[in-house]
């Protein structure tokens, strides 16, 4: 994860202090990956079972990957539609961060969806895309939320919960005898169980890549905007969008009323962390094509100023549905990701299906 600068710097910052400890010889389950999803797990693991020792590894820093590089958005169910496992999982990460205390920004009003429809008439967007009508089509469920603050404090509660996290400190290999066996530098830990929650990193090791691709998603922010222009280009009630058709959009407001918007998808030669993704490939066109779709939706966004252009690991899955699964070479490895683009929830949620998983 060294190697993320390349991908640009979101707006978004984790205030999270990790207590350096020693490394254990053994524990009941090892996770890797100290995102929304690997956090999660950690925190549930030892809510069912608090006389296990559960720990997190992570090659960068908590939250170093797509968990601070989202933009934010909280939708409910998953890019598939509804699906059991996932169904209140909205709800489900709302309980977490109010028993929790989590201070994040959470704020679920609702999620547009917005169409290229000029038949819907009056909308509470009235934009051009591109010469094309951009209108309101429907509210669903969601909102939006401070990545951050959102997976400091996921973390803040697993330590609380009894969980140990460990930054800087990438799993070189994995072990798949019986008990599974994670080799770090200079050391090995042995594990009863073993969570590959790291998404689209490590996927050759993890076999997610057998159900979907690791692509980079990309974002952009812009100087705060003033209230008369919020108001006069329909962002005023502060809900969220994405559009349901294609060319793709989605966008929100921050508490400091910049708008964060995205749109496109990069592929990775060589894997989401090759150094000079950004560089090499054509992130830097459609950056500038995305800055002159903003500015061109509506007349009180064309003197908008771009501060921030960065990029996010993601994966989508062949089927669009999220992975939670054995891997192939021991049923004692769980693997976990693939949320297309609707991670935010699902992954809190997904973090619960882990436990449920390990400890039922």
């Amino acid at each position: 994860m060294q190697s993320t600068q390349k991908w640009g710097e979101p707006i978004w910052r984790v205030d999270f202090q990790c207590p350096r400890r020693p490394l254990p010889a053994r524990m009941d389950a090892a996770i890797i990956g100290a995102g929304y999803t690997g956090l999660s797990a950690a925190y549930h693991l030892r809510r069912a079972q608090p006389d296990w020792t559960v720990a997190v590894f992570e090659a960068g820093a908590v939250g170093a990957g797509a968990s601070r590089r989202t933009g934010g958005i909280l939708l409910d169910d998953t890019a598939a539609g509804p699906l059991p496992q996932f169904a209140r999982c909205l709800d489900f990460a709302a309980e977490l961060v109010a028993r929790e205390k989590i201070d994040c920004a959470w704020n679920t009003p609702g999620c547009w969806e917005i169409v290229h429809n000029r038949s819907l008439g009056k909308t509470p967007l009235d934009w051009k895309d591109q010469g094309r009508a951009l209108r309101v089509s429907r509210t669903v469920p969601g909102g939006t939320v401070d990545p951050g603050w959102l997976v400091a404090g996921l973390a803040r509660a697993a330590l609380a919960a009894g969980a140990a996290i460990h930054e800087r400190c990438p799993v070189a290999s994995l072990d798949f005898g019986r008990p599974p066996r994670l080799h770090l530098a200079g050391a090995t830990i042995e594990a009863d169980w073993i969570v590959l929650a790291t998404n689209a990193y490590f996927t050759q090791v993890s076999e997610i890549e057998e159900q979907g691709v690791a692509l980079l998603t990309l974002a952009l922010a812009t100087a705060p905007l003033q209230e008369g222009a919020l108001e006069a280009a329909g962002l005023g009630a502060r809900i969220p969008f994405y559009t349901a058709d294609l060319p793709y959009l989605w966008g929100r407001l921050t508490a400091e009323n910049r708008l964060v918007a995205g749109a496109g998808l990069v592929a990775a030669p060589g894997g989401v962390t090759n150094t000079s993704i950004l560089e090499a490939s054509e992130a830097p066109r459609m950056f500038q094509e995305l800055e002159r779709r903003i500015a061109g939706l509506h007349p009180a966004l064309a003197p908008v100023r771009f501060t921030h252009r960065w990029a996010g690991p993601i994966v989508i899955t062949d089927d669009w549905r999220p992975v939670l699964r054995r891997h192939s070479r021991s049923p004692r490895v769980l693997v976990a990701g693939g949320y297309s683009g609707h991670g935010v929830a699902q992954s809190i949620r997904m973090g619960a299906l882990i436990a449920d998983s390990i400890t039922g």
